[in-house]
């Protein structure tokens, strides 16, 4: 299933797809299957590694569990067919994957942040939904963000310092208590 560059970073285990979902956790890089994962364990994305995610690849965070991208990941959906990071309790997405039925349901912050923290502008997310975590945070980085939502986050849409340089367009929030971006500080070191 995996390419033999993730194997070597990538624990996973394939489940009914309709029902249940494949776990990620750890360090992974390579090109996700098309599946529905259940993410177990906080992921990262390692320096000079790259993920990409093809079309509805959706990816469900448990409680609190992040994704911090040192690399870097081209998460490129389409209209019909986004990639989608949001909560496991989120049964819109992939289907009931907790099999719990209607007895739990998304909220914003279900999951942690999703992070870039390095200064490699290769990043590329496109035609991406991201629901129910805490915020996306651009940590002195620069990737495209395009044609994407983010909503029902627990925190800003964004955050983002002024070493950051995010580029992109057709980004929409929604149903955040800010809906739009927080420059949280840092140092700035040219004239923009």
């Amino acid at each position: 299933l995996l390419a033999a560059a993730a194997a070597a970073f990538l624990s996973l285990s394939a489940l009914a797809l309709d029902t249940e979902a494949a776990t990620l956790s750890g360090s992974i890089s390579g090109t996700q299957v098309v599946d529905t994962y259940q993410v177990t364990g906080a992921i990262t994305v390692p320096t000079g590694q790259t993920l990409t995610l093809l079309p509805w690849t959706i990816l469900k965070f448990n409680a609190g569990l992040s994704l911090t991208v040192n690399g870097t990941l081209i998460s490129s959906g389409t209209v019909a067919e986004p990639v989608i990071f949001t909560s496991y309790a989120d049964d819109a997405a992939g289907g009931d994957t907790n099999g719990d039925g209607a007895a739990t349901i998304p909220a914003a912050g279900n999951w942690g942040v999703f992070s870039f923290d390095s200064a490699n502008s290769a990043s590329r997310v496109v035609r991406t939904i991201v629901r129910y975590g805490a915020y996306v945070n651009f940590n002195a980085s620069s990737p495209v963000y395009q044609d994407s939502s983010v909503t029902d986050m627990s925190q800003a849409a964004f955050k983002m310092n002024v070493a950051a340089e995010p580029r992109g367009s057709g980004v929409t929030a929604a149903n955040c208590p800010i809906n739009g971006v927080d420059i949280t500080g840092g140092a700035l070191n040219t004239v923009r």
